[in-house]
């Protein structure tokens, strides 16, 4: 590889909007099935409990993309699981930034 080559993937001009459009989709369901609980719930350790699940969604794609047989659909899940992920954390920082004034 050369110096000036990047590792990430070249995506057409549909294919993130794509991506992005289904995490959003998630994401506006989320109130169906998480109804009963805060997603703040599933994070009993604030911004440390959001990052390590961002990790371990980034440990997992990595493994599956070095095997050997790649299952796309797994590695589409994946890549759902960490757009909504990070969307989720996002949304936690802006809604403390507007509430605090700054992080």
């Amino acid at each position: 590889m050369k110096d000036n080559e990047t590792m990430l993937p070249k995506f057409s001009k549909t294919e993130v909007p794509d991506l992005v459009k289904e995490a959003l989709k998630i994401i506006q369901e989320r109130s169906f099935y998480n109804s009963l609980s805060k997603m703040s719930d599933y994070f009993i350790f604030g911004d440390e409990s959001r990052a390590y699940e961002i990790y371990k969604r980034g440990l997992r794609l990595a493994n599956l993309v070095k095997a050997k047989n790649q299952d796309a659909e797994k590695i589409k899940d994946l890549l759902l699981d960490l757009v909504n992920y990070c969307c989720e954390f996002w949304d936690s920082l802006q809604e403390r930034e507007s509430k605090e004034g700054n992080l």
